[in-house]
């Protein structure tokens, strides 16, 4: 399995458990841990699955289309599908900048990686060098 599938299953996994978990069923969790993750997640996305994760969102929101309106919350007026509609295009911005952020470090990882030749210690000793 390709680890930008695996990266996108995880994705769908977490906010779909959040559409049918908390929005639907109304668990009850803090919410502000959710938040941050749901945020961390989308910036995540973005910078591991490039601009193909400008394309969760919308798969978010057809599965998310067949929960219908809140069981736990019997006075909402709007289906949820319609939260996540409205969520999803407020994701997409954070997912660009997870794009954005994937192309300024993924270049410093690599370089991490190689070992820089400038640094002190990093290249060969000086009894090798000629």
């Amino acid at each position: 399995m390709s680890s930008k599938l695996l990266v996108a299953f995880a994705y769908l996994t977490l906010v779909v458990t959040w559409v049918y978990g908390v929005a639907d069923r109304g668990w009850d969790l803090p919410e502000a841990p959710i938040w941050v993750i749901l945020v961390a997640a989308q910036i995540l996305a973005g910078a591991l699955l490039r601009w193909w994760a400008l394309l969760l969102p919308g798969a978010v929101f057809l599965l998310s289309v067949p929960a219908g309106y809140s069981d736990a919350y019997a006075g909402a007026d709007i289906p949820i599908w319609f939260s996540v509609m409205v969520l999803g295009l407020m994701a997409l911005p954070l997912i660009v900048v997870g794009v954005l952020a994937g192309y300024f470090v993924r270049p410093q990882i690599s370089r991490a990686a190689r070992g820089s030749r400038s640094a002190r210690g990093t290249g060969p000793p000086a009894a090798s060098r000629k």
